[in-house]
């Protein structure tokens, strides 16, 4: 991935574990038996003994990659990486011979790296995205920041012009793969969703956009996933539990995301607002973005495009040119 570094202490180096050991034995072994759709328990037993005596390596804090709510994740090797819930003190408090293999429900979904491959107790091993810059402030830069000001100047000048630059061809693919969860639904008839919350959950992978987080499921809305939700994590978070204040100097970089994020919605057909929480997203979007226009009045025209020109060949450049006039006011 070529990335043109800006000059900050904090700048972000995507991460690339090069590792040699126990763990890595581990990995070796793993490759061998998750190709397998059944693993027998011989199997279990050597990966279980083996995973327990690499544990004390694995949670050193050169192979952490990253954490959301519940759990830190851990490189094993350039194949895997670890999910492991965060008050687990030693291997004893999450190993209790459970060994499953994943279900493997999201093997469609080409951008989607978050479905775990095994399940050893309440540990994830899961398929390693590679060298990846995570959207937003990686929590390991947030560790190193003295003020709120330091981290949204990263947020300014590091995430906005490198993910401004994605091709939209990327956007297309993740956002093609989030519109097929709202036409899925789980063995006991709930919907599935991604996770929003963290904007870690989406990150950039040799110019792959890719979603890295388990995804859940509910009963109570089939459209869950929605232009709004990409926006909160792509636009609207700064951190886990921040939102952004300010784009800086590089709203043109932030209105490039938003005009790519828009336009790979249209090609997939995702709902512009179906959660309560989506207009407070669009609001706080639009009004960092500088766009002088009501957010309801804004998805309003939006949708009539979509409505009036089935044909996207017609329907893309509409909303490219109702995008530039937009920009255009002052």
């Amino acid at each position: 991935m070529k990335i043109t570094p800006v000059n900050n202490k904090y700048q972000y180096t995507p991460q690339k574990p090069a590792f040699k050991g126990i763990v890595e034995d581990f990995g070796v072994a793993a490759k061998d038996v998750f190709t397998k759709t059944k693993i027998e328990d011989n199997e279990k037993i050597i990966l279980l003994d083996m995973f327990k005596k690499a544990y004390s390596e694995l949670v050193k804090p050169e192979r952490f990659l990253g954490s959301g709510f519940f759990g830190n994740v851990y490189a094993i090797d350039n194949n895997f990486v670890a999910k492991i819930r965060k008050n687990a003190r030693n291997v004893s408090d999450f190993i209790n011979g459970e060994f499953k293999l994943g279900k493997n429900i999201f093997k469609d979904l080409h951008t989607y790296y978050g479905e775990p491959l095994v399940k050893i107790g309440q540990v994830s091993i899961l398929k390693n995205a590679g060298r990846h810059i995570p959207v937003g402030v990686p929590s390991n830069i947030v560790k190193k920041m003295e003020s709120l000001e330091e981290c949204e100047k990263y947020y300014q000048e590091n995430y906005l012009p490198i993910f401004a630059k994605v091709p939209q061809e990327s956007y297309d693919n993740l956002i093609k793969d989030i519109s097929k969860l709202n036409k899925m639904k789980s063995s006991e008839g709930e919907y599935y969703f991604f996770d929003s919350q963290n904007p870690g959950n989406i990150v950039l992978s040799d110019n792959k956009l890719l979603l890295i987080d388990e995804i859940d499921s509910c009963n109570y809305i089939s459209d869950n996933n929605s232009v709004g939700k990409i926006l909160e994590v792509m636009l609207y978070k700064l951190t886990l539990y921040r939102p952004v204040t300010s784009y800086g100097n590089n709203v043109d970089d932030a209105r490039e995301i938003l005009r790519k994020i828009i336009i790979a919605s249209e090609k997939a057909e995702l709902p512009y607002d179906t959660r309560c929480f989506d207009e407070n997203v669009w609001r706080l979007v639009l009004y960092n973005s500088n766009i002088k226009m009501d957010v309801n009045d804004f998805i309003m025209n939006l949708e009539l495009i979509r409505g009036r020109n089935p044909d996207l060949s017609k329907r893309i450049p509409k909303v490219e040119e109702f995008l530039n006039s937009v920009y255009k006011r002052k």
